[in-house]
């Protein structure tokens, strides 16, 4: 009788231990998802702000192609480029031939 009541002792410690194992493994698993989380936050804070960045740049980029493509702009750059305006301008119609075929 004594016997079984070490047996039974001795399962009861392994159930308390067990116990403590578990309630430790719990708590580190806990503290490895708050950082975790943590982590995740600063992560999502930092990839916002350089989404807010390039939309702010893509805006940007935007006006620029707007100012640049202008009737405006393309005329300026005409005449840097040397175009000028025709003195006359010669229209011709599909009735008269420009080239006689032989």
């Amino acid at each position: 009788m004594a016997n079984r009541k070490r047996k039974v002792a001795r399962f009861g410690n392994l159930k308390g231990y067990s116990l403590w194992i578990l309630v430790g493994i719990l708590l580190v698993a806990s503290v490895i998802l708050t950082i975790d989380t943590a982590t995740s936050g600063a992560e999502i804070a930092k990839l916002e702000k350089t989404q807010a960045s390039l939309i702010q740049e893509n805006s940007s980029i935007t006006d620029s192609l707007v100012k640049s493509s202008s009737l405006n702009s393309a005329d300026r750059k005409a005449k840097e480029l040397g175009f000028t305006q025709p003195e006359r301008i010669v229209y011709i119609s599909q009735k008269e031939a420009v080239a006689e075929a032989r």
